[in-house]
């Protein structure tokens, strides 16, 4: 039984760290909530990237930066969006 429970403890650990995103700071309430398998992002501020889902290289900084942005039409990696709500619902594209 010992051994059985150690193999079981083994393969619960290694799968848990290969869901494990790299490189991701967040901090706020809500900051970077929805991130499920994107790496390298950085969310500052109350609820600051709340949509990015598997996004990579981001920088969203500031009260609901980026929050509900529209990744059907907005890529979701190498984006930096700074300030209280910006780009917080439909973006402008240029």
């Amino acid at each position: 039984m010992k051994k059985i429970t150690i193999i079981l403890l083994c393969i619960i650990a290694i799968s848990s760290i290969s869901y494990a995103q790299l490189g991701v700071y967040s901090a706020g309430d809500g900051a970077g909530a929805s991130n499920t398998s994107g790496d390298f992002n950085t969310f500052v501020g109350d609820s600051a990237g709340y949509t990015n889902t598997t996004g990579l290289y981001n920088t969203f900084i500031g009260y609901r930066a980026g929050y509900n942005l529209n990744f059907a039409t907005f890529t979701q990696s190498d984006n930096t969006v700074i300030g209280a709500e910006a780009m917080g619902g439909n973006p402008v594209l240029n």
